[in-house]
């Protein structure tokens, strides 16, 4: 389990999975648990790298730390969607947060000489994780998403779907690859590099202009439902189905409204079953029931 009580059963502490999904810093223990993110401002490790930066922290909230710094140091390009302009991001964050998410769960936790290493270049983002794949599948089959779903890591498998960052079915490449075609871009790339699984998500490049904006969402949505949104709410709907997910933080910055008012617009989305919240605290964010559907 996640919990373990001493003998006297008078005192309780959490496990190793109870420490990664839940503790402030399970590197303190477990140093090896770290996650190294890399930003390179070229194609290559040849370039000095802008930010070496070590993630510490439980998965759910380094998880969003990888995400908010690679959404801080990767570029945006301006759309009309709808009624109003918004700025995608250069990758969709629902096929990152699936990425690191497969990493984090699926790693190899008995090597301690190796950990998670996320790589961001001008033109891909690259996961490597200690650990092959259980059960061997080739790799034609996982990059499409059809090997058969298999944990190394259960029980931090488990707790993951609990928190809402996996789902239990071992859809996580298929929603990957939906992603990263709606937005644009190539499929996810697997390779395997000596006792490490190493995913890519490969980027626009050079031609920003293949970066996806989703259809206007008032057109997908009954018209007594449009109504009861007003402007703002409607945009940040078609955030949520462009970027895959959104975030208190985002709606802030992009809409300049204060945390509360950012909150009640996505109570009001969900109420509406319009979106999703998923993760809680710092790793809280939201998808769009519209994208996934």
């Amino acid at each position: 389990g996640y919990i373990w009580f001493s003998s006297s059963k008078a005192q309780a502490r959490p496990t190793a999975a109870g420490l990664l999904l839940t503790g402030k810093d399970p590197t303190s223990l477990f140093p090896h648990c770290r996650i190294q993110l890399d930003v390179y401002p070229g194609r290559s490790t040849a370039d000095e790298a802008l930010i070496a930066e070590s993630i510490r922290g439980n998965i759910p909230d380094a998880i969003d730390s990888v995400v908010s710094i690679i959404r801080k140091n990767t570029r945006r390009t301006p759309r009309v969607v709808g009624l109003k302009r918004i700025e995608l991001p250069e990758y969709p964050e629902t096929a990152l947060r699936e990425a690191l998410v497969n990493a984090l769960a699926h790693r190899d936790y008995e090597d301690p000489s190796q950990h998670v290493v996320v790589e961001v270049y001008f033109d891909r983002i690259v996961i490597t994780n200690p650990g092959l794949p259980v059960g061997h599948p080739s790799l034609k089959r996982l990059e499409k998403g059809e090997a058969r779903s298999r944990s190394r890591n259960p029980l931090l498998s488990q707790g993951l779907v609990f928190l809402h960052l996996m789902e239990e079915r071992g859809t996580g490449i298929r929603r990957m690859r939906a992603a990263m075609l709606d937005h644009g871009l190539e499929l996810p790339h697997v390779a395997v590099d000596e006792d490490r699984f190493v995913l890519t998500l490969p980027g626009p490049g050079d031609d920003l202009s293949r970066i996806k904006a989703p259809a206007s969402t008032a057109e997908a949505l009954p018209k007594s439902v449009v109504e009861e949104l007003n402007q703002r709410q409607r945009a940040i709907l078609e955030l949520a189905i462009a970027t895959g997910a959104v975030t208190n933080r985002q709606v802030q910055d992009q809409f300049e409204v204060v945390r509360d008012t950012a909150h009640r617009d996505l109570a009001i989305l969900c109420k509406l079953d319009l979106l999703q919240q998923k993760g809680k605290g710092r790793a809280t964010h939201y998808t769009s029931k519209t994208r996934e559907s």
